[in-house]
């Protein structure tokens, strides 16, 4: 597994974060020069060559960590709505901080035809919101603290099998 943060503000913790988790390589939008993706007009440029970047690896997928939701001033809406990248999209965990920000969030994805996957983030927290996302989304909802290995183990076994890096 190779990662890499590419909206949000640079932090070093992430990409050591990711390292501390099993990544063998990581990059960040920091290694293309920028500080940050708010207002930045290359923010797909910079995804694009931070995928083509990790493409070049032996490894089977890559992890990518937006640090801004799709309504956000980072570019994630952008990132997301790019036809290449698109393409190469497997698995999307989407984060939502309670229901009707769930509901939006598939809302949008469908809307920019983006493959939501699982629901993860404090609309998690308790069996009420998990049984929400399940029941009204129809996707699964994990806790990523406290469920991530499941989460993951889902991911895997549902939409892994046979996936090859590509660049974009």
């Amino acid at each position: 597994m190779v990662c890499a943060k590419l909206a949000g503000i640079a932090a070093l913790r992430d990409t050591e974060n990711m390292k501390d988790h099993g990544a063998m390589d990581t990059v960040s939008f920091v290694d293309a020069g920028y500080t940050s993706t708010v207002d930045n007009k290359n923010a797909v440029r910079v995804t694009k060559g931070a995928i083509n970047y990790l493409a070049r690896t032996s490894h089977n997928f890559i992890v990518i960590e937006f640090g801004d939701g799709i309504l956000g001033e980072y570019g994630v809406m952008e990132i997301l709505k790019d036809a290449m990248i698109q393409k190469n999209i497997v698995a999307h965990v989407g984060c939502a901080h309670d229901p009707p920000g769930a509901l939006e969030l598939a809302r949008i994805c469908d809307q920019i035809k983006v493959p939501l996957t699982v629901i993860a983030g404090p609309v998690t927290d308790n069996s009420v919101g998990i049984d929400f996302v399940k029941q009204r989304l129809k996707v699964p909802g994990f806790n990523a603290k406290t469920s991530g290995k499941e989460m993951f183990a889902y991911i895997k076994e549902n939409f892994m099998r046979n996936v090859k890096i590509r660049g974009v």
